[in-house]
């Protein structure tokens, strides 16, 4: 069954230390049959050391902060993702971008992961960002240089 819709990814992340972030993922399904959020995936992770992760099916994860961009790098059953987190500072605050990138496994047609929406085995078959904002803050507050 090939079912269309939009993915709205919101991360929530808050630097603990120079090897430490606190990452907070949820995901919202929008599509012609409503839109149905997911239980938000909550953690402390230690940069620039791998883990396995159980949430979607299992794999590994990665996260790297270099150069002023925080990469997240995490496999599925097939593909992965990479998602980049770019953050710039400009004359008054700072500015960020993200960008996710899912990535085909050799042999493996499709990525595949668990849905922790729809608590199934999905195959994406495309996917194209449309669109991503983010914003620093510190303590709240929008972040000034």
């Amino acid at each position: 069954m090939e079912r269309h819709g939009k993915l709205d990814a919101n991360w929530k992340i808050r630097v603990l230390s120079a090897d430490a972030v606190h990452v907070t993922f949820t995901p919202t399904w929008h599509s012609s049959r409503g839109s149905k959020k997911a239980k938000s995936d909550v953690g402390v992770l230690k940069l620039e050391r791998p883990g396995e992760t159980k949430v979607r099916g299992g794999g590994s994860r990665l996260w790297v902060f270099e150069e002023g961009v925080l990469t997240n790098l995490r496999t599925y059953r097939g593909g992965a993702t990479t998602v980049n987190f770019a953050v710039l500072r400009n004359a008054k605050t700072f500015d960020c971008t993200a960008n996710v990138s899912w990535l085909r496994e050799t042999g493996v047609p499709n990525v595949i992961f668990r849905s922790v929406i729809a608590d199934a085995w999905l195959e994406l078959l495309s996917a194209k960002q449309v669109a991503s904002n983010c914003r620093v803050t510190t303590r709240g507050e929008a972040a000034m240089p």
